[in-house]
């Protein structure tokens, strides 16, 4: 309401208000009341604040402002509200009753009764769930967990206000229980222990054995198993995957290798603490005598042996052979006095004495041509001085000593055309004297004497003839 003391047309007053929520309406004569021109909310803006203006009719007009201020009142209007649309929580096994899940936050912009939240699980399931809530919105086991039973829940939150009328929100929740190794592995396979396995050894059959089988009711690392051989693997012929458990030969079974065998086996787990569970084998291995394979040493030795023996042959054939073209070699490199100088020294000894005989043959055969005396049998290839001759002579002797001493056989090849000589370089010097010579050489004019010579001589090999046939 508006007043105003003059009268007339100073007495009449026209007011108004400049805001985009409220306005001024019209009562009548100076009264005026405020409306909205929109809704309001009092989540959204909970004060208002604006100035009511009102000006007379007279000369001058006279103003005045007055500044209102409106208070917005609540009305529970608005329903709880998550800040999720669904909620997770990880938490792990064996754990105490009221061990903390987690917290569920809701909120409800009301105040005063419409703005208090109750909370409360719904469970869709059938089981009974082993976590409650409180007013705050806090969620805690009420019971010890094992994942091994139930490793997942999933249920509702249910959250209302105490307003009026009140107002009420769901939500899902989901909870996951974490293993912790609490579950030692044991074997499924060996099934009883000792288990008794009999293995036939075959060289053409593959190397696995068997596989041994184990479980873990743990999950993740806690359920990652290993396997490995305790004891009984003395001879190291198993072998066992460690991640598989397939156990198999580790190298070729021999015929002393066969036998029983009792191997005793682990199986662990990779959680903390580490979990372990063990079993035994007892393995009859039997193998076929007539397949076995041959021992790999004695293979080792064997082909050592032949390649020594190989060897050996190799080297002594090799020297042989280098021998053999040494001889050669120096057999032909020594040349052989010819036809002429044999006649010639023939001619040149006869009636002359011993020493002169000697100077001539020196004469005639060189220094590469003389051998020393010997009574062995060995060859000599080392040229020599010829002894100094006694002045003994053995005239029966002559025929035999001069074909040796000269180094020569005398033989008679018979051919169509005629008689023809051929003389052999003799291997070995005899137990002969260069002095008997000349007896020896005027001992031809006597046929008797050198058919007794070549009697004597025959046990050599040899036939002697005449001083005119021998050097033809």
């Amino acid at each position: 309401m508006v007043t105003d003391n003059d009268i007339g047309h100073n007495g009449q007053v026209n007011c108004h208000i400049k805001d985009d929520t409220f306005k001024l309406q019209s009562m009548g004569s100076k009264e005026y009341k405020i409306v909205l021109k929109k809704a309001v909310d009092r989540e959204t803006q909970e004060h208002y604040h604006f100035t009511v203006s009102c000006e007379d009719k007279g000369l001058p007009a006279l103003k005045t402002d007055k500044d209102l201020s409106i208070q917005v009142l609540d009305v529970n209007d608005v329903e709880p509200h998550f800040t999720k649309d669904t909620f997770k929580f990880l938490t792990y096994e064996n754990d105490k009753a009221n061990f903390p899940i987690g917290f569920i936050n809701a909120t409800d912009p009301d105040i005063g009764k419409g703005g208090e939240l109750s909370y409360s699980l719904r469970n869709k399931q059938q089981y009974r769930l082993p976590f409650q809530i409180i007013n705050s919105g806090f969620i805690s086991t009420n019971q010890s967990l094992d994942r091994e039973h139930r490793d997942f829940y999933e249920f509702e939150v249910f959250v209302k206000d105490n307003g009026s009328p009140s107002l009420n929100n769901t939500v899902n929740v989901e909870v996951e229980v974490l293993d912790r190794n609490d579950n030692a592995p044991y074997f499924t396979f060996p099934s009883v222990d000792p288990f008794t396995l009999n293995v036939h050894y075959h060289p053409q059959s593959k190397n696995d054995i068997t596989v041994l089988r184990a479980s873990d009711r743990d999950n993740g690392n806690n359920a990652f198993l290993k396997y490995e051989i305790v004891s009984g693997n003395e001879r190291q012929l198993f072998k066992l995957d460690l991640f598989t458990g397939v156990l198999s030969y580790s190298r070729t079974v021999y015929q002393n290798d066969v036998g029983s065998y009792v191997l005793e086996f682990v199986v662990k787990d990779s959680g903390t603490p580490v979990l372990s569970a063990t079993t035994s084998l007892l393995l009859k291995l039997t193998i076929d005598k007539k397949i076995y394979p041959m021992s790999l040493t004695l293979i080792i030795i064997i082909a050592v042996a032949c390649v020594v023996v190989s060897l050996v042959v190799i080297v002594s054939l090799t020297i042989c052979i280098f021998k053999h073209i040494e001889v050669k070699q120096s057999s032909s490199a020594r040349p052989m006095p010819s036809i002429t100088e044999m006649n010639d020294f023939y001619n040149r000894t006869d009636s002359l004495s011993v020493s002169q005989i000697d100077n001539i043959y020196r004469e005639l055969i060189p220094e590469r041509y003389k051998y020393k005396r010997s009574t062995s049998s060995s060859f000599s290839t080392v040229p020599r001085p010829f002894p100094m001759c006694s002045e003994e002579l053995n005239a029966a002797a002559y025929p035999h000593y001069l074909n040796q001493t000269l180094g020569y056989y005398h033989t008679i090849e018979s051919s169509r055309k005629g008689e023809a000589h051929h003389y052999e370089e003799l291997p070995e010097t005899l137990d002969l004297n260069i002095c008997e010579i000349p007896a020896l050489i005027n001992a031809d004019k006597d046929e008797e004497t050198c058919e007794r010579v070549a009697d004597q001589s025959g046990r050599y090999g040899m036939n002697l003839f005449r001083k005119d046939s021998f050097f033809h």
